[in-house]
């Protein structure tokens, strides 16, 4: 034992961010095309119109980028990255409790938000809300399998705690903005 020397362990590849820009400035340019050319078509009254929808689309592109490019750099250790930890469970937990599944007024309705719903109607008996009991589960469940691999990517691929929270902050704007780009923004009307 005493003559063996311990492998260095593979170092993290690199993700390039010229590569990330041009598939962002890709993503966003047909995100654009889709709401401008086939959802505003269908629903005129959506929210933001035109151009207004820009941004979102930005944030859409470079979300999808970032993720495209972590499971392009890491794809020949993807059995290592999609192995559980806690840090990649926590992540997927936190990422599917914020995910918006609608914008009212500029402010996201969250999933965890409505998790919260469903288990008050589990104890209170659930009277009106009997119908969402078994829903609640398997819109968590849906939402969770959806971030997992996400969350994987982003703990194992990027080293720095700092970037790792914006490109947790980039995936819930990403989301926002994917929720827009579908149903837009709803309005509050008396």
């Amino acid at each position: 034992m005493s003559g063996q020397v311990a492998a260095a362990p593979a170092p993290k590849p690199k993700v390039s961010f010229s590569a990330v820009g041009v598939v962002a400035l890709l993503i966003a340019a047909v995100c654009m095309g889709l709401r401008l050319w086939w959802i505003e078509p269908r629903n005129p009254k959506i929210e933001p119109k035109g151009m207004l929808f820009l941004p979102f689309a930005a944030l859409i592109g470079l979300g999808g980028a970032v993720v495209l490019g972590l499971a392009w750099a890491n794809w020949h250790r993807r059995r290592v990255v999609l192995h559980p930890n806690t840090g990649r469970i926590i992540g997927a937990v936190v990422l599917a409790a914020v995910t918006p599944i609608g914008v009212f007024a500029g402010l996201p309705s969250i999933v965890g938000f409505w998790v919260v719903i469903w288990f008050i109607s589990l104890i209170g008996g659930a009277g009106g809300w009997s119908l969402f009991i078994p829903l609640g589960p398997l819109i968590l469940f849906v939402v969770l399998s959806f971030w997992y691999p996400v969350s994987c990517l982003i703990v194992s691929g990027i080293t720095s705690r700092w970037v790792r929270v914006a490109v947790f902050t980039l995936m819930f704007w990403a989301a926002y903005s994917a929720v827009i780009l579908t149903m837009g923004m709803q309005r509050f009307t008396p």
